[in-house]
């Protein structure tokens, strides 16, 4: 919540009081944009649905994003990422295991694609000038992804870290706690200057290494016998002396990693922002440079109702004595009832 929200502003409406709901239709006949991804039930529940807010901005484009979509045999299903996930197939490509990615790739799709489909409307109105009902689905989000595999079906085998065309290629543990290191040996010549940078020369006379295909068939041979040796040492050194040879490695970065990375730092990709006197959280700036600039984020995420008396004042044109009564009456505030 605090990294996807900085930079916006909160505000506490109870929409199903009149007074609230009022409130929330002003707001709209001010907009470009609602964007809503509630279970299908609860607009419809509040009678804030697109006919209704078309009514009072007739250019306003409204994006839906139910897990489902908003009409089939699963649309008043309530969802979240680890739900949509699980109705993906994304586990059968993990072959079950685990159960899931802990990363909801849908909320990630899903958001994107949204704005892409908010920008296309926006388009489309500078031309009509009329508004439009974008529905949607989480699910399919995720399942444009996965045009190749929709024809061909499920993946017969899984490969892991693995190449069908090198070997060894994959995660290989190093001295330390859960530290790893990926390498990838593209060619007999890479397996060559391996095996001598490493001092494991003994490796090239074993029949099971000898060229591509025996080392491919006997993988887990291969693979316990290069753990045995890098888990002595650390991931950087193993990374410098490979780099040195020629050789694709790379240590494998943890979240603490890249906080420190040198890359990233120069970059200008990180910030800290201070959410008391105890506690500091480091968010990732916006992801691209235009014209030599990095876009910082520099608002932290809002709390609860934090921005209620700028939109009610500034935006909405509010008095003093018109907000005075929507606290009273608990159709705003800054703490849950």
């Amino acid at each position: 919540f605090n990294a996807v929200n900085q930079n916006k502003l909160g505000m506490t409406l109870d929409l199903e009081a009149k007074e609230g709901r009022e409130k929330f239709l002003d707001l709209v006949r001010i907009s470009d944009i609602v964007v809503e991804n509630f279970s299908l039930r609860v607009l419809k529940n509040l009678n804030l649905e697109f006919q209704t807010l078309l009514n009072v901005n007739p250019s306003l484009i409204m994006l839906r994003m139910p897990g489902y979509g908003t009409f089939g045999e699963y649309s008043l299903f309530p969802a979240n990422g680890s739900c949509i996930e699980l109705m993906t197939g994304i586990p059968s490509l993990l072959n079950y295991s685990p159960e899931l990615s802990s990363i909801m790739h849908t909320d990630v799709i899903a958001g994107n694609l949204g704005l892409a489909a908010i920008l296309t409307g926006l388009f489309s109105k500078s031309h009509s000038g009329k508004g439009q009902l974008i529905d949607l689905s989480q699910q399919e989000t995720a399942l444009s992804f996965f045009g190749d595999l929709l024809s061909v079906g499920d993946p017969q085998q899984l490969i892991e870290n693995g190449s069908p065309e090198m070997s060894p290629h994959g995660a290989f543990k190093c001295a330390g706690n859960n530290s790893w290191i990926a390498i990838a040996i593209r060619n007999e010549e890479d397996w060559q200057t391996f095996c001598h940078v490493t001092e494991n020369r003994a490796w090239l006379k074993r029949k099971e290494f000898s060229n591509l295909i025996n080392r491919l068939q006997n993988k887990v041979l291969l693979h316990e016998a290069i753990n045995n040796w890098s888990k002595k040492l650390e991931a950087d050194e193993i990374e410098t002396l490979l780099q040195s040879a020629s050789i694709p490695a790379i240590k494998i970065a943890s979240i603490s990693d890249l906080k420190e990375n040198f890359h990233l730092k120069y970059r200008s990709v990180f910030k800290e922002i201070s959410r008391n006197q105890e506690e500091k959280d480091y968010f990732i700036n916006t992801p691209f440079i235009v014209n030599n600039h990095r876009i910082i984020n520099s608002q932290k995420s809002p709390e609860f109702g934090q921005h209620n008396y700028h939109i009610l004042t500034s935006i909405l044109g509010l008095n003093e004595h018109e907000i005075e009564i929507l606290y009273t009456n608990q159709i705003t505030g800054n703490h849950i009832k």
